[in-house]
């Protein structure tokens, strides 16, 4: 699959719209929806997450997890009474994906400056 190509929202057919930034545009080949999917590329690391959640049965955890998470950022308040002992363990791991995340963020954009700085520099 190329990440080029759209689901259809209403018969689920695959196919490659005339400009990808505006799938709507292109209406359905199959049914003339304008409800689409962007299907991710063969080498998408989210395609590989999708499939690996989808056989564990664990995706009802995560989208809880992503939902509390979600409340507690928009200054909902809660306590360990609230939540289940998974939930709080799915939101632990969540919330430690996000920081070496960031963390890998802000190195990476040190780095770029540290190469921009070196090429900018007179020799």
């Amino acid at each position: 699959m190329d990440a080029r190509e759209v689901r259809c929202g209403e018969c689920q057919i695959v196919f490659t719209p005339a400009d990808i930034r505006m799938p709507s545009e292109t209406p359905c080949p199959g049914c003339g929806s304008q409800r689409y999917v962007r299907m991710p590329c063969e080498v998408c690391p989210a395609a590989d997450l999708d499939d690996s959640l989808a056989g564990s049965g664990q995706q009802p955890l995560l989208d809880r997890a992503i939902q509390l998470d979600l409340a507690l950022r928009k200054g909902f308040n809660m306590t360990l009474d609230d939540i289940t002992m998974e939930e709080f363990g799915a939101l632990s791991i969540l919330w430690s994906e996000r920081d070496n995340h960031d963390r890998e963020q802000a190195q990476e954009r040190e780095q770029k400056m540290k190469e921009q700085m070196h090429h900018a520099s007179p020799v």
